[in-house]
């Protein structure tokens, strides 16, 4: 138990030691729009949430990992194409799933 936190444990004492350290990286303008937000309902917070995350997904990905996935599907596909990766078709794969599943095993 650290001093003078009660009983809040080290995983406590991080969160609030992260949480101080985030709150002095913020610029006032998002001190301020962060205290005008916690003063919302949870289901408004909750889609603003949202909207923001969605802002964050339409940016543009790290070009470093588009490449590795490109390069990696354009592997995957030629060894496919070459023969040296077997394929097992569909069917096959839908009795083995169905049979795992029958005895338990998922």
């Amino acid at each position: 138990m650290l001093k003078g936190k009660g009983r809040l444990g080290l995983a406590g004492w991080c969160k609030i030691v992260a949480s101080e350290v985030s709150m002095a990286q913020m610029t006032p303008q998002v001190s301020e729009l962060l205290e005008k937000a916690l003063t919302l309902s949870t289901e408004e917070r909750r889609l603003l949430v949202s909207r923001l995350g969605e802002t964050l997904e339409d940016e543009v990905a790290d070009e470093g990992v588009e490449a590795a996935w490109d390069e990696e599907i354009k592997r995957r596909v030629d060894d496919i194409r070459s023969g040296r990766v077997p394929t097992i078709p569909g069917q096959r794969v839908r009795e083995r799933l169905d049979a795992r599943l029958r005895n338990g095993r998922a």
